[in-house]
């Protein structure tokens, strides 16, 4: 690195030249502003309350260059918004999901979700019916009548529904048992993490000092990684137990031989060896309520200079924690896109070691 020559000579006047390697510039002003001529043919003037802290900076970086505005303190957030390039992450139609091998069984579930559905309407509706009947009989004697009624149409509704499911028998190797419990112990670490995001969007950030330095925005949405019993439309005959991944309305049922994909009538299947898993670490600044088992890195501000110290021309700036996270990206030739974000990278990893290395077996 070379050296830096940085002269200022004040003349007097609130008039001030700055001599350094890049050229000559000068500023003059006087208490509440000031107009600055950078050594690069830019200017830059500055309009300040004395004694608040309080400015508001226009500048160009040439002389063919328009003005650019500094945002003031409160309007942060409108202009990020305005000037964030926001790319949505698109998770391929369930029902696209599926190899041909599965058509049958998903054909089976679909229509037996499709009849609970219809179970439940038709059970509302006769029970809107019943109740505008209700108007014509007295008070007194329907207010006897109304709760018991209800409660044996909504048995009724959920006796008729419990009798539709697909029963599943598994005949395991021991080899393949192996590889199962190998996989659930990949899955188990990453349960164990204290939190999990699916995250939904990215955006790029055109002005990071406004942004505490991170250049991209993501919208991320907590999901629920559980181990339990299926759901009702499944019986397993060997009451195998199942890791399950709810996001939004869309649940993930990671079955011995495939994962199942369940949204609103609408059901997908993907086999194991079909799903690619990568990660990327990723500098994560929390403005929620931080994880225990997330690595702190260091803290920034929410609006801060380029050398990493607070901008005090804004009087709200708040100090915020730099976690390091994992992205978990989950994807397949028919569609799949799942972007996870795990709060502990060292679960994240022990999880795609152990996924990676029986991956091809399953």
């Amino acid at each position: 690195m070379g050296w830096r020559i940085h002269r200022s000579i004040n003349v007097g006047l609130g008039f001030k030249i700055n001599i350094s390697k890049s050229g000559i510039g000068y500023s003059w002003g006087v208490p509440g502003y000031r107009k600055t001529r950078k050594a690069n043919g830019g200017t830059r003037t500055t309009y300040s309350i004395p004694g608040t802290g309080i400015s508001y900076v226009e500048e160009t970086n040439s002389k063919n260059n328009p003005p650019y505005k500094l945002p003031r303190s409160n309007s942060m957030e409108r202009y990020n918004l305005e000037n964030a390039k926001e790319y949505p992450v698109i998770n391929g139609k369930i029902d696209a999901l599926s190899t041909p091998e599965n058509k049958i069984f998903i054909d089976r579930l679909k229509s037996i979700r499709l009849k609970n559905l219809l179970t439940w309407i038709v059970g509302i509706t006769l029970l809107v019916v019943f109740i505008n009947l209700l108007n014509m009989i007295p008070e007194d004697v329907w207010t006897w009548i109304f709760l018991p009624i209800v409660g044996i149409v909504i048995a009724l509704i959920v006796l008729i529904n419990s009798r539709r499911h697909i029963v599943i028998e598994y005949d395991i190797d021991k080899d393949i048992t192996s590889l199962i419990k190998q996989r659930d112990e990949a899955l188990s670490y990453l349960r164990s993490c204290e939190k999990i995001w699916n995250i939904e969007q990215y955006g790029q950030v055109a002005y990071t000092r406004v942004n505490a330095g991170a250049s991209t925005n993501i919208k991320r949405k907590k999901v629920v990684l559980s181990y339990g019993k299926a759901p009702k439309y499944l019986k397993i005959v060997n009451d195998i137990n199942l890791y399950q991944l709810k996001i939004d309305k869309t649940r993930y049922l990671f079955l011995p031989d495939k994962i199942l994909v369940v949204g609103f009538l609408q059901v997908g299947a993907l086999r194991y060896h079909d799903i690619k898993i990568t990660m990327k670490d990723t500098p994560f600044v929390e403005n929620s309520e931080s994880p225990n088992d997330a690595i702190f890195l260091h803290n920034t501000w929410q609006y801060v200079n380029n050398n990493g110290t607070p901008d005090r021309r804004f009087n709200n700036n708040r100090q915020l924690p730099v976690y390091a996270y994992k992205i978990i990206y989950l994807n397949s030739a028919t569609g799949l896109n799942v972007h996870l974000m795990v709060s502990s990278r060292s679960k994240a990893e022990m999880f795609n070691q152990i996924w990676n290395n029986i991956n091809d077996l399953l």
